[in-house]
């Protein structure tokens, strides 16, 4: 009995000593990876901070609202028609200048059509989304007293949009991740490189562990994830229409393996399939979902598939390049034309007052 006794003490002992030691690790853990990041912690911890809005002291080419404008809020008139474009890193211009971003190019071209009074404000950011677009447009968006307000959605948005939403409601898994985010990223980081595994991920997440699960499965696996993000497309259309007073518009942006077998051939991603059995299910979503929106969703998959300017992405990278942005601008500027929801061409601006 006394041996089973000690036996039993020294056990518990263990265990207690293990946890401590567990605890110990994730505190150190907690206080060092903050510190080894130093100022671009706050964009990368999007368990506790989901918004990772940039600022002024990450980036030398954003404005006070952390938007990539050369210009603040106060710059942008009335009278001029205001174009905010929302989006990922793909609006943002990853790996690019200011000056050769979709938003950029875009202004570009209605300056060169006679537009000179069109104004496009670039309110993308890396790894955002249509529910955290939301949520800054709330935030600031009146300030640039927007005319029509235009929603890129890319293909990481699906998994995106329930991954912030719960997170930024504390649901699950994050009631209690966002008191030690690191350490939650850092499982998060095993789910998808080390397990993947559907039942790890959506414990954790809430979402699969594929981040581009919506080109990789048939679309009744998927559809509630998609319908998630048009749900919140929807609640964007009724602020832009009801608080804004603007026009809102979704163009659907393709990644280059939805479209190519040339582009980006240095890019190894195992987690999406190039032209694969289910890459178009995103596009075949929004074809069905399109005639019954308030506003225009319009796909780029075709202008893409047609366009004679290659390459359009990094070779290692599936970005877009300048050229690629020049194309997406060019694309969305034409559907802008068609839809008429352009003013009439303008004199020129006063000199000095570009938004880019």
């Amino acid at each position: 009995m006394k041996l089973f006794a000690g036996r039993f003490r020294y056990a518990v002992f263990s265990v207690i000593f293990l946890l401590i030691m567990l605890l110990a690790t994730i505190i150190a853990f907690e206080v060092a990876i903050p510190r080894i990041f130093g100022k671009w912690w706050p964009s990368i911890n999007i368990v506790s901070n989901p918004d990772h809005r940039m600022t002024q002291e990450q980036y030398d080419d954003v404005n006070i609202d952390g938007i990539r404008s050369a210009l603040d809020a106060d710059a942008f008139r009335d009278e001029d028609f205001n174009i905010i474009v929302l989006g990922d890193s793909f609006v943002y211009g990853m790996l690019l200048g200011r000056q050769d971003t979709i938003p950029y190019r875009l202004e570009e071209l209605a300056h060169a059509a006679g537009y000179n009074n069109v104004r496009v404000i670039n309110f993308g950011w890396i790894s955002s989304s249509p529910y955290l677009s939301l949520r800054l447009l709330r935030d600031i968006g009146k300030k640039y007293k927007p005319d029509l307000v235009i929603e890129v959605v890319d293909m990481t948005d699906f998994w995106d949009d329930t991954f912030y939403r719960r997170a930024v409601e504390r649901r699950g898994f994050f009631a209690i991740g966002h008191w030690f985010p690191a350490t939650s990223m850092l499982l998060g980081k095993w789910g998808r490189e080390i397990i993947r595994q559907e039942w790890y991920s959506q414990a954790l997440w809430g979402v699969p562990w594929q981040r581009y699960f919506a080109m990789e499965r048939p679309l009744d696996q998927t559809r509630s994830y998609l319908d998630a993000v048009v749900s919140n497309l929807d609640e964007t259309e009724r602020y832009v229409t009801d608080v804004l007073q603007a026009r809102f518009m979704v163009f659907v942006m393709p990644r280059s393996v939805q479209y190519s077998e040339r582009e980006t051939p240095d890019d190894h991603n195992d987690e999406y399939t190039r032209l694969g059995p289910y890459s178009l299910e995103p596009f075949r979503y929004f074809a069905d979902i399109a005639p019954g929106k308030s506003y225009p969703v319009i796909s780029l998959l075709d202008d893409f598939r047609h366009t004679t300017v290659f390459p359009l992405t990094f070779e290692h990278d599936p970005h877009h390049t300048s050229a690629g942005n020049k194309e997406s601008a060019r694309f969305i500027w034409e559907r802008l034309q068609q839809q008429g929801v352009l003013p009439r061409p303008q004199m020129p601006m006063p000199a000095g007052t570009t938004s880019r």
